[in-house]
């Protein structure tokens, strides 16, 4: 099995038992690029991406370091596509004051 191959492993069977397989936010089961899980919260000395090395061993270590933190609890995390998960982080970034008045702007905009 290819390393990408034993990521991909990985992510659907956690996906499947947890989380029904499907992206939280649009309930597909796949995107061109890819699905993740998003961590609610982190928690000291946890597993982080960014602590890994950027190649494909690096993803799949940090997959193997993650899988038994999602079967422990799997509510600590959220399954989402790749778009999605950028979207989520990119939301975080605003305060909370903020959020609400995007919030309120998107409602009463008409497409």
């Amino acid at each position: 099995m290819t390393i990408p191959d034993e990521i991909k492993a990985i992510k659907l069977e956690l996906a499947e038992r947890y989380y029904e397989g499907v992206c939280f936010v649009c309930k597909k089961p796949k995107s061109k690029k890819g699905m993740t899980f998003h961590h609610k919260r982190y928690i000291a000395n946890d597993v982080v991406h960014s602590n890994y090395p950027k190649n494909s061993s690096g993803t799949l270590q940090y997959y193997k370091d993650l899988a038994p933190l999602i079967r422990k609890n799997p509510r600590r995390f959220i399954y989402l596509c790749s778009p999605h998960h950028q979207a989520v982080e990119r939301l975080l970034r605003y305060g909370e004051n903020t959020m609400k008045s995007l919030l309120i702007c998107v409602k009463q905009s008409k497409k």
